[in-house]
């Protein structure tokens, strides 16, 4: 049992290995003949999730949630990335609110921080606002780096017509970033966040 686990393991790994080599018809041919291959749902679990990916990034978002979903229900605790990827895809599908209660069922599941995050930024896409600003005022409330908070607080501001104070989170956001940006060796994330704090500010 252990060496056919292994397998599974090694084989996935392998997939996803060609995957980022960019060989996606071989990592797509390598994952469907080791899935046809794997008698039990468990052990067929990871193979399906990296196909999952293989197929998003091939565009095949219908065959790629099909395959996120395969992945959770075959494991009795499926892990937050399962969640994550079948969250993206779907919001990719513009099924934001399916996102939104995926990410909350994985959340309530896990208790994964990142899955919360991801959960309410599918609740805002879903234009669920005011449940949103529920989740989102307590994570205010402890979190020493704001300036994400306050962007997801300014969305749903804007989404229920608070203009004034949406455009105070907005302002308060772009200051803390500014501060944390470094000149030398910027981060990716704080560049999109500043971008995109400005155009909600309609400063493209």
């Amino acid at each position: 049992a252990q060496a056919a686990v292994l397998g599974h393991e090694l084989t996935s790994d392998l997939g996803r290995v060609q995957f980022h080599l960019g060989q996606t018809a071989l990592a797509l041919d390598t994952l469907d003949r080791a899935i046809s291959a794997t008698a039990d749902a468990p052990s067929r679990a990871p193979l399906h999730l990296v196909r999952a990916e293989v197929r998003s990034a091939r565009g095949d978002l219908a065959g790629a949630l099909a395959d996120a979903e395969r992945a959770i229900a075959a494991c009795s605790q499926p892990e937050p990335d399962c969640y994550l990827l079948r969250g993206q895809i779907q919001s990719r599908l513009g099924q934001a609110a399916a996102a939104a209660a995926g990410l909350k069922q994985g959340f309530d599941q896990t208790g994964s921080v990142v899955l919360e995050a991801d959960w309410i930024d599918a609740l805002l896409d879903a234009g669920q606002a005011r449940a949103a600003l529920e989740r989102i005022e307590p994570q205010l409330a402890e979190a020493r780096l704001q300036s994400s908070w306050l962007l997801r607080r300014a969305r749903a501001r804007l989404a229920l017509g608070d203009t004034t104070p949406a455009r105070g989170d907005l302002h308060a956001a772009i200051s803390e970033i500014n501060e944390r940006l470094s000149l030398v060796h910027p981060e990716r994330a704080l560049l999109l966040d500043r971008g995109f704090a400005l155009a909600l500010l309609g400063d493209a």
